[in-house]
Parts: C-alpha cells; sequence; structure tokens
C-alpha cells in the first residue's frame, strides 16, 4: 500500500530506470519491484568479478597485438569497437539478470591508447633526435631541420644522382709537421677543420670526411640543390680565403707556408648510408668521386689552388658571373681514366680567358693556325700582364705545335717524342701525386 499521485515532491523518486518508466516513480512502485524480485527470486546479481577483468585483459591483449606496429588511428578505431563490444555486452548481460561491468574494459582499453601514444611519441623524438645526430656532422642545421620534417631515415643503401664534389688538401702539411710536436700540429688541424666545416655547411655542402689533411665535401644531397655547381664553386673561393686568414695565424711556424690545394668535379655518383650496421657513414663513391680527388692533386702541376672540371663548368648558368672568370688550362688524362677531360681554374683576367676559350675552341675544330695565334697573344699577354702563366703558354705553344706538325706529316718524329700528346688536346697524363 502507498501513495501514487502525482503531485511534486510527495512520494515521486527518479530511478536509475526513469526512462523506461516515463519519468519519477512513486515510491510505492519501487517497493511493490523489490518484493517482487524477492518473491520470484529475479534480482539482479553482479558477475563473478573476475569475468570483467579477463574480458578487459583479452580485449587490452587483442588489441596490443594487432597493434604491434603502432598506427595511431587503427588503435583507436580498434579500441572504440571493442569498447561498443564491451558495451552491449554488459546491456545484454543486465537484461539477462546479470550486472557484468564494462568499466574494466573501457579503463584498460584507454589506457591502452594513452600509452601507446605515449610511447609513438617517445620512439618518433628519439628517431629525430638520431637522424639530427647522424647528419649534424655532414649538413648544417637548416638541413637537418629539412631532413627530420621530410621524416627522411638512415637507410644502408645508396642512390644514385649528380653531384658536385670537391676535395680539398694542404700541400706542404706533412713536410711542416715533421718539425713540430704532435699537440701542435693536432691544434693546427683543428683550427683548420673547423674553419672549413665552417666554410663548407655556410655554404649548403655535406661534409663527408677527413682523410688525414684532406676532406671531402659534395653539394644535392642529402636534399636537392639545383645551384649545386656554383655554391661549390663559391665554396672553394671562401674556403682559399679563409687559408689566408689561418696562414696569419700561423706566422712563425712551418705551416704559414702550407697551401690549399681544392679540386671540383661534377657527375653522377652513389650517395647514402653505406657501411655496415654496427658502423655506417654518409657518402659518396663512384668514378665522379675519383675524378674530384685527382684534380686535386692535378693542381701541383699546373701550380693553380683550384681545378675544376669542364663537367662542373658545364653545371654552371651560362650567363653566370663565374663561367666568365673560368680559364681554360688544357685537357688532361687523369689516372685511372683513358679520356682527357678539360680543366679551368679561376682567373680575374677577362683577357686572358677569352684568350683561353678560343684556343680551346680553335683545338676543338682543328683550326690549328688560329690556335697558334691564340698561343701568341697568350705568351703576350702574360708577360705585359699575367707573367705567372708565361711558362704555361710555352708549353702550350710547344703542343700545339707538335700537333700541327703531326696534322701535316711534316714532323713525325717530333711528334712521337712529345710527351702527353694523345690527341686533339694537348692532353697530358696526371695522377694524383
Amino acid at each position: 500500500m502507498g501513495q501514487n499521485t502525482p503531485v511534486d515532491g510527495v512520494d515521486q523518486f527518479v530511478t536509475p530506470l526513469r526512462e523506461l518508466g516515463g519519468g519519477p516513480q512513486s515510491g510505492v512502485f519501487m517497493h511493490a519491484t523489490a518484493l517482487m524480485n524477492g518473491l520470484t527470486g529475479a534480482w539482479i546479481v553482479p558477475a563473478h568479478p573476475v569475468g570483467p577483468a579477463l574480458q578487459a585483459v583479452l580485449a587490452v591483449g587483442l588489441v596490443a597485438g594487432l597493434t604491434r606496429r603502432w598506427r595511431g588511428w587503427r588503435a583507436v578505431w580498434l579500441s572504440l569497437v571493442l569498447a561498443l563490444l564491451a558495451l552491449a555486452g554488459g546491456a545484454w548481460a543486465y537484461l539477462a539478470g546479470v550486472w557484468w561491468s564494462a568499466l574494466p574494459t573501457l579503463a584498460g582499453l584507454a589506457l591502452h591508447v594513452n600509452v601507446g601514444a605515449a610511447d609513438s611519441y617517445w620512439r618518433e623524438r628519439r628517431r629525430r633526435e638520431q637522424l639530427r645526430n647522424d647528419f649534424a656532422r655532414y649538413v648544417p642545421p637548416a638541413v637537418v631541420d629539412a631532413l627530420a620534417a621530410a621524416d627522411a631515415a638512415p637507410v644502408l643503401q645508396g642512390e644514385r644522382r649528380i653531384l658536385t664534389l670537391l676535395f680539398s688538401d694542404l700541400a706542404g702539411f706533412t713536410a711542416a709537421s715533421e718539425h713540430m710536436p704532435p699537440e701542435a700540429v693536432a691544434q693546427t688541424l683543428n683550427a683548420y677543420f673547423s674553419r672549413m666545416t665552417h666554410t663548407v655547411h655556410l655554404h649548403g655542402g655535406t661534409l663527408d670526411k677527413f682523410i688525414g689533411d684532406a676532406a671531402m665535401a659534395f653539394w644535392n644531397a642529402p636534399l636537392p640543390e639545383s645551384a649545386h655547381a656554383e655554391r661549390a664553386l663559391a665554396c672553394a673561393q671562401a674556403m682559399q680565403m679563409d687559408m689566408v686568414a689561418l696562414r696569419a695565424q700561423w706566422q712563425g711556424t712551418p705551416f704559414a707556408a702550407v697551401q690549399l690545394r681544392i679540386g671540383l668535379h661534377t657527375g653522377e655518383a652513389a650517395v647514402g648510408h653505406l657501411g655496415s650496421h654496427e658502423r655506417f657513414t654518409y657518402t659518396a663513391v663512384g668514378d665522379a668521386v675519383n675524378t674530384a680527388a685527382r684534380l686535386e692533386g692535378a693542381n701541383k702541376a699546373f701550380g693553380t689552388g683550384i681545378l675544376l672540371s669542364g663537367a662542373t663548368r658545364s653545371a654552371l648558368p651560362a650567363d653566370g658571373a663565374a663561367r666568365a672568370h673560368l680559364l681554360w688550362l688544357d685537357a688532361v688524362v687523369l689516372a685511372g681514366r683513358t679520356a682527357g677531360i678539360d680543366v679551368y681554374t679561376l682567373s680575374d683576367d677577362a683577357a686572358l680567358v677569352a684568350i683561353s676559350l678560343a684556343l680551346h675552341g680553335h683545338l676543338q675544330a682543328g683550326a690549328w693556325a688560329q690556335a697558334l695565334q691564340c698561343c701568341a697573344d697568350w705568351q703576350a699577354h702574360a708577360r705585359a700582364q699575367a707573367p705567372q702563366w708565361l711558362a704555361h703558354g710555352e708549353q702550350l705553344r710547344c703542343r700545339v705545335q707538335a700537333l700541327v706538325d703531326a696534322a701535316t706529316n711534316t714532323a713525325t718524329d717530333s711528334t712521337a717524342n712529345t710527351p702527353g700528346v694523345v690527341s686533339l688536346f694537348s692532353a697530358r697524363a696526371l695522377d694524383k701525386s
């Protein structure tokens, strides 16, 4: 017996099942429901606590196994599906008279998603830091940031790419170091390498390695650089300026007479992380690399500080200022190669540059009389304006004359005895030394 009136606040109660009854219920119905459940044994009984806990373990184990290689959205969707299934199973159990809580499953899935997300975050952070550490030794910080943003990861393989390669070496350093204590040699090398590393990075280059007192760098990897030849040539000029400052610091020591020789070449090479899984480095290999190294050594024969190949000159903009300062020197056959390549050096003497290019063109065309005239012009200009190139002009004249004699069959014996005459160019064989 009890009161059942709709009067607000009089024997009206809100129950968890208010929606099933359409609103608040009178207390008399609550008592009647409890009495009926007691008489019929239809109470809602709680499930054994092991059941929901086991369900949570299985759900978390399933989602963990399927997302072992963490994929954020895949883990979220799978967790959401399992959570809905757990809720549906709890509702079905309730209708069957069993209170099966889905809370452990929901909590476990939520915890797994959050732990997985946190673990993914830290793994990604470690990967980016490792990437930064791997590349920071080779490239400028801005390039490292770009690589990290592009999700580039070190892989032990190479890719073929057109590179401009730079080799530099200190001529006379070994002889000078013999008269200095090891500590002084190490200090000098550290100053030299620090200066050169800064200059290479300043010009967007990738510093490959140091080999004794030599350095290797390249452009157009790991990030593409359309002006790789220009930037490499500008870097070579800046390195020579750095050497002027370094020699001023080394005044009073044997290192004050050391000279920097640089070779530049543009060509296809394999570049990437090469080595073993325990130890690897980001480097470039191939014939183009060997050619750049040989050009560095060829400076000794020409008495130059910077020597670049015709391929590097061709990679420079046709209307750029850099080409206007390139003096053609010769066509040489480097060690390990069978064909000659044109070599150039930097010169501020525009008139001599024009003469050298005209000479090169006449030699290609086989115009011997015009070539000899260019040699004469070279020598006349060198006597008046550039005496350092006078001897080289005389060498060119002698070899061109030998080619003329060979072409006209008037001095065959002289041609046979002329060293280095192997083609229409005045090619000479040069090795690394």
